[in-house]
C-alpha cells in the first residue's frame, strides 16, 4: 500500500512538499532581491521550513517545474501526487516533454505512481537508444561528466550543499584508498562527500550499494553525504528511507541541478 501523502496542515488539500516548495522559492526570491549570502538563506529556509535546506530545495525544484508547465494544477490545487513522482515526471519531461504532458493528469492527480512512472521512463530511454554498446557508453560519459562538473562546482561553492559555512574543502583526486570525492572541513569536523549517479530506475536492492558507502565514509568522517543529480529524487528517497528503517536516522542525500553544458551535451 501506497504511503499517504503528508498534508499541510494549514490546508489539507495541498501536499505538505508543494507548501514546502512554495515557501522555499519566496525565500529565495526574496534572499536574491535582498542581496543575501547563498549560506544566509540556507539558514532562514531551514529555520522558517523546517527543514534541512537541501530538502526543502529539493521541494522547491519540483514546485517551481510545476508552476512553469502546470500552473494551473498548483492555482486550482489540483496536486494530489508525493513528490517523488512529480521528480519523476520532471525527469520525464526532460526527455520527451510530449510523453510527460500526455502522462502529467494521472501523474498529478494520483493515479500514476512513481513505479509506474519509472516504467515509462524506462521505455523512452530504450525507444532514444541506438544499440546496448552505444547507451553503455554513453551512460559512462554523463556519470563521468557529472562527477567532474559536481566536484568542481561544489568545491566553488559548498554552499550547494546548504551545510552551512565550511573551512576547508580537500579534493581527493589521488590519495588513499576509499577517499571519498571531497572533503569538507567545518572547524574540527569533517564531512565526506560521495559524488555518484544513478540511472532513471534502479531496484530497491542495488541501492544498497550507496548505503554500504555512506556507512563506510562515516567509520572515519564525522558527516557522510552523497550528491545525485536532479532528477534522481526517487533514488535519494528509497536511499533516506531504507536507512531510517534500519538504524532510525535518515541519510543525507543532496541533489544537485547539472550545469547547462550538462544539459547541452
Amino acid at each position: 500500500m501506497a504511503r499517504p501523502i503528508d498534508r499541510d496542515p494549514t490546508d489539507p488539500s495541498v501536499p505538505l512538499w508543494l507548501s514546502q516548495g512554495r515557501r522555499t522559492a519566496e525565500i529565495a526570491d526574496e534572499g536574491a532581491r535582498a542581496g543575501l549570502s547563498s549560506n544566509a538563506v540556507a539558514e532562514q529556509i531551514q529555520v522558517v521550513v523546517q527543514l534541512p535546506a537541501h530538502r526543502a530545495r529539493e521541494h522547491e525544484r519540483a514546485f517551481r517545474f510545476l508552476m512553469a508547465h502546470y500552473p494551473d494544477y498548483v492555482a486550482e490545487k489540483k496536486v494530489d501526487a508525493n513528490y517523488v513522482a512529480v521528480s519523476q515526471l520532471h525527469a520525464l519531461h526532460r526527455l520527451d516533454s510530449a510523453k510527460a504532458a500526455e502522462v502529467a493528469p494521472g501523474v498529478l492527480s494520483g493515479e500514476i505512481k512513481a513505479l509506474a512512472l519509472r516504467g515509462v521512463i524506462d521505455s523512452v530511454l530504450a525507444s532514444k537508444g541506438t544499440g546496448d554498446q552505444t547507451r553503455g557508453l554513453e551512460s559512462k560519459r554523463r556519470v563521468a561528466d557529472f562527477v567532474s562538473d559536481a566536484t568542481e562546482r561544489l568545491m566553488a561553492n559548498p554552499a550547494l550543499l546548504g551545510i552551512g559555512p565550511v573551512d576547508e574543502v580537500r579534493e581527493f583526486r589521488t590519495g588513499p584508498r576509499f577517499a571519498p570525492d571531497l572533503g569538507m572541513r567545518q572547524g574540527r569536523r569533517w564531512i565526506a562527500v560521495e559524488i555518484s549517479t544513478a540511472s532513471a530506475s534502479m531496484p530497491p536492492h542495488q541501492v544498497g550499494r550507496y548505503l554500504a558507502r555512506l556507512a563506510q565514509l562515516e567509520q572515519k568522517y564525522d558527516r557522510a553525504i552523497l550528491v545525485l543529480p536532479h532528477d534522481r529524487g526517487d533514488i535519494a528517497e528509497m536511499v533516506r528511507r531504507f536507512q531510517e528503517e534500519w538504524i532510525g536516522r535518515e541519510a543525507e542525500v543532496v541533489l544537485l541541478e547539472r550545469s547547462a553544458q550538462q544539459e547541452e551535451a
